[in-house]
């Protein structure tokens, strides 16, 4: 009995006597990390580790951020993107479509890279109730993205006959342009030097009736929405007694 104590205290001795590495720590149970280098969306950080017990140090990588989801509002007519971080282009289109081409071929507008200019938000207002699609592609190596989304907007109407426009369905309505010849843009009529603007009280009614004075003119009509939404009519004068 007194020869097997003798061994186990021998060799409790002998492992308490060998020395422990500077550099080395087997498990690294005390290592205390201290950031020296946040992680961004493009370049990854760093962090040191250092082991209480013996002070052996490493330098560990902290990965490269995620991009967040791309996520979008919708205000009346007016569509409103954020997150939008390492953006190809995004493209706006008619309808609900499945695919890219489908997507290409009910094309209204698009956006580059080099439009967007480095911003992170983006708003596009539509000219057309309905289902629309939002299709964006990414430079990063995400896959595609597709939202479907269903525009509700106040829709004028025009009601032409006898040399006069009838416009109603205008509560809303911030300002009434016309402007001489065929146009695709309010840009376009303030360009013209012909362009007219009806606005305030002229338009807080529930119609309201432009009057021409010459046969086969042709004119196009803005109504501008509070919201911001713009729907273009293109008017060819008949009917002047």
């Amino acid at each position: 009995m007194k020869k097997t104590l003798v061994v186990v205290i021998s060799l409790m001795i002998l492992i308490t006597a060998i020395p422990v590495s500077a550099n080395v720590c087997g498990d690294n149970h005390f290592m205390k990390y201290t950031v020296t280098k946040e992680p961004t969306y493009t370049e990854a950080g760093e962090q040191i580790g250092i082991c209480a017990l013996c002070g052996y140090e490493e330098v560990m990588a902290i990965p490269v951020l995620k991009f967040p989801n791309v996520e979008y509002s919708v205000y009346y007519s007016t569509l409103t993107l954020n997150n939008l971080y390492e953006i190809k282009d995004i493209f706006f289109a008619k309808g609900e479509c499945g695919t890219y081409r489908e997507v290409k071929n009910n094309l209204i507008y698009s956006l580059t890279s080099v439009k967007l200019g480095g911003g992170t938000t983006y708003s596009y207002t539509f000219r057309t109730a309905g289902i629309h699609t939002v299709y964006i592609r990414f430079n990063d190596g995400r896959a595609d993205m597709r939202y479907n989304i269903n525009i509700h907007v106040t829709e004028p109407t025009f009601t032409p006959g006898n040399g006069k426009l009838t416009i109603s369905n205008i509560d809303g309505a911030k300002v009434i342009r016309i402007a001489k010849g065929v146009h695709d843009s309010v840009a376009s009529m303030k360009s013209s030097g012909t362009i007219v603007n009806y606005t305030g009280r002229i338009i807080e009614s529930e119609s309201y009736t432009l009057k021409f004075t010459e046969n086969y003119e042709y004119y196009t009509i803005a109504v501008e929405y509070r919201t911001g939404y713009v729907k273009l009519y293109k008017y060819v004068v008949y009917g002047v007694l």
